[in-house]
């Protein structure tokens, strides 16, 4: 297990910590809000269960070094405002994705870009990842402006089809370097 992608992670207003069992509530919150998923294909959760049910892959995953799972918890009232991760590990564990969810009213304020900031230096300093990408509906402006704001710039437009409904969804993969982020880095 890599130590790195179970640790719990700090920026100027938040803490970047594993999910628990007694986030079910808020994750059923997070993963059932239409303003939420509105730009992430996939079915919302039903029920608790379901949000438990995620929380006990998510660590699994996480204690397997599947993949890195943070809850952004707000420093001052310890408030759950949304979730980042790193998944999609390349095989040689040089690239990997970044995604990224918050609850609406915690959207727009830097919170997501904090927590990127904080999560790009861990794959790049401390994981030694060569890239990062973030994938993201073409229709998503705040993501793909968060993404270009740290220096992402754009790799691919695609077309697939949705897993929820087979709709076609036009995507996009956002693409930065170890090198494009240590020469911006803020």
């Amino acid at each position: 297990m890599n130590t790195f992608l179970n640790r719990t992670l700090s920026t100027e207003r938040c803490f970047l910590r594993k999910p628990v069992a007694d986030d079910a509530e808020n994750f059923f919150n997070l993963r059932s809000d239409p303003a939420v998923n509105q730009y992430i294909d996939r079915k919302p959760v039903a029920n608790l269960d379901d949000a438990r049910e995620f929380i006990t892959k998510t660590l699994a995953g996480t204690d397997e070094s599947k993949w890195a799972y943070w809850v952004i918890q707000r420093k001052v009232d310890k408030a759950f405002m949304g979730t980042i991760c790193l998944w999609n590990f390349s095989d040689d564990r040089k690239t990997a994705e970044v995604g990224f969810e918050l609850l609406p009213r915690f959207q727009g304020v830097g919170y997501a870009s904090e927590s990127l900031i904080r999560v790009m230096e861990l794959g790049f300093i401390d994981l030694g990842l060569s890239s990062l990408t973030g994938y993201v509906q073409s229709v998503n402006t705040p993501s793909i402006n968060l993404m270009k704001t740290h220096h992402f710039s754009l790799k691919e437009d695609f077309i697939e089809n949705s897993a929820v409904d087979g709709k076609p969804i036009k995507n996009s993969i956002y693409l930065i370097t170890k090198e494009t982020w240590k020469a911006n880095r803020e």
